[in-house]
């Protein structure tokens, strides 16, 4: 088996997997012209047959506070005929040692299961709520008629650079976007192209959002995007939301955890919330990873970490820690042991180190270390909510 691109001239084989995967309801014919799209397309082949497939992107993502290069994976795929054969569990391990060998070192993914990317040691790191209501639920919420909309096309996208950078600083994991990006997932999503919206005040631009209109019985407005500057321009957002009553049975818009929407309207009540598991995040080089952290104030001393990662025998093993930088050790004896998913949570701050140690697979066998991996890993707040 050989893993590699798959050339331009195959490209509709590749939509044709990746259709019968994610949407077999479309049947077997797809779209005459692909939409250019911003991924790297690559698959497992033995000879000249297309085994599975995935998608690679090459993200700018917010970790820790910097600005990290993050290693998106997506359209994972593989048609029936191959499918329980391990080439799956192949694609997932060629491809981190591809992004080792280009210098990333962490992934990003999707997962349409969260249980089988466990098992490729890929680690949820953040949980997203989805919100519907009626449009007129929202009124109560609404800021004052002030300022002005105006609806925005792609050529425009710097515009809204600024706000979606501004927002995405109050959390981790949010991506950095470029314009392709702005074009392809923002401007363009699949086979839909979504309203766009800025609300300027006094010239300046505060928020924006993305919508499109889906009718099955009932007309919903559905948010793709959105983002603002402060909450008086969250405010805004929602007035221009709730102005759709006449035209419009239902809201709906996905938010962090902690939006504070139940407590902007009257009516909560009136207002369905479920609670979802978001993305997930990989150590894809657990050394070079660890050695983007700061680590003069935690490791007076060495401190050793044992890592299992089967589908990464890089990762595999013991390192230790300290203020000259992380080493592999051929110990098989250490202060901490924990699995590369649990890791990589903790890595993301995703949950406390306390959390991860009741319900994930960290043990601490020495407790002299605990302040400096409480130093080393504090938890952050991480919210990733546009797909890929």
């Amino acid at each position: 088996m050989e893993y590699r691109p798959i050339p331009a001239d195959r490209s509709d084989e590749f939509r044709r997997l990746v259709s019968y995967a994610f949407s077999p309801e479309s049947g077997p014919e797809i779209d005459d012209e692909e939409r250019p799209h911003p991924g790297e397309r690559y698959g497992l082949f033995e000879g000249e047959t297309l085994l599975c497939v995935c998608r690679h992107y090459d993200l700018t993502v917010r970790v820790r506070g910097e600005d990290r290069r993050v290693a998106g994976l997506s359209a994972v795929a593989s048609p029936p005929e191959h499918r329980q054969r391990g080439y799956v569990a192949e694609l997932l391990k060629e491809s981190l040692a591809d992004y080792r060998e280009r210098g990333i070192d962490l992934s990003l993914l999707w997962p349409f299961e969260h249980a089988f990317y466990r098992r490729y040691g890929w680690g949820t790191v953040n949980e997203y709520a989805r919100y519907a209501t009626a449009p007129e639920t929202l009124a109560s919420a609404a800021g004052p008629d002030r300022g002005r909309f105006q609806r925005i096309e792609a050529d425009e996208w710097a515009s809204l650079d600024a706000i979606h950078r501004a927002h995405g600083d109050r959390a981790d994991l949010s991506i950095r976007r470029t314009e392709e990006w702005w074009r392809r997932r923002v401007f363009e999503r699949w086979s839909e192209t979504p309203y766009v919206h800025r609300w300027d005040e006094e010239g300046e631009p505060r928020a924006y959002l993305a919508y499109a209109v889906d009718d099955d019985g009932e007309r919903t407005l559905r948010v793709t995007d959105m983002a603002y500057t402060d909450h008086a321009a969250l405010r805004q957002l929602l007035r221009f939301l709730s102005v759709h009553r006449s035209q419009i049975d239902r809201i709906s818009l996905r938010a962090p955890p902690d939006f504070p929407l139940f407590e902007m309207v009257d009516a909560p009540g009136e207002i369905e919330c479920t609670l979802h598991a978001g993305p997930m995040l990989r150590l894809v080089d657990v050394a070079r990873a660890l050695e983007r952290l700061e680590t003069s104030d935690g490791f007076e001393r060495r401190m050793t970490i044992s890592v299992s990662d089967p589908s990464a025998p890089w990762n595999d093993g013991t390192f230790s820690l300290s203020g000259e930088g992380v080493a592999r050790e051929p110990t098989e004896t250490a202060a901490v042991e924990t699995t590369v998913e649990t890791l990589s949570q903790l890595y993301a701050g995703y949950r406390p180190l306390e959390t991860l140690e009741r319900v994930g697979d960290l043990r601490i066998h020495d407790e002299s270390v605990r302040p400096a991996m409480e130093a080393l890993f504090p938890a952050r707040r991480t919210y990733l909510g546009e797909h890929f």
